[in-house]
């Protein structure tokens, strides 16, 4: 009888992690690959390899989030196209906050890409990892 309490308490407790993770993964939404990007020293907004496919035609926001980056100094970023036109106003990169932009102009179905600008007070080369949500 006690083997046969045990293993539906393990049950139980597999589930309700299982229902947390799912809860989870359905709050944070769908976002694009995760990249790392150098940033130079006085250069301006560079195209880099992180990007998403924006999904929602109504939905007019961009999300950036900020796994690791060098620099003390925060970094801009935005939205571009292929074609590196602009799509978004520009926000910040904080490590580990999500910064949203609010005028996202890109089209349902067109893939868009994050565009960064080392801060002016950058003190040489710097790296950033985050990831975009072109909502």
């Amino acid at each position: 009888m006690k083997i046969k309490k045990k293993y539906v308490f393990i049950i139980i407790g597999i589930s309700i992690i299982s229902m947390n993770i799912i809860i989870a993964s359905a709050a944070v939404g769908n976002w694009g690959n995760i990249g790392l990007h150098t940033m130079r020293k006085g250069h301006g907004y560079t195209k880099t390899s992180v990007y998403d496919l924006k999904e929602d035609s109504a939905e007019k926001s961009a999300d950036f989030y900020t796994i690791t980056k060098s620099s003390w100094t925060n970094p801009s970023v935005k939205l571009v196209n292929s074609n590196d036109e602009e799509r978004s106003n520009s926000t910040y990169l904080v490590k580990g906050e999500t910064k949203t932009t609010n005028n996202n102009r890109g089209l349902q179905g067109h893939i868009y890409y994050a565009s960064v600008k080392p801060h002016p007070m950058q003190v040489g080369d710097d790296t950033v990892k985050f990831q975009v949500r072109a909502r």
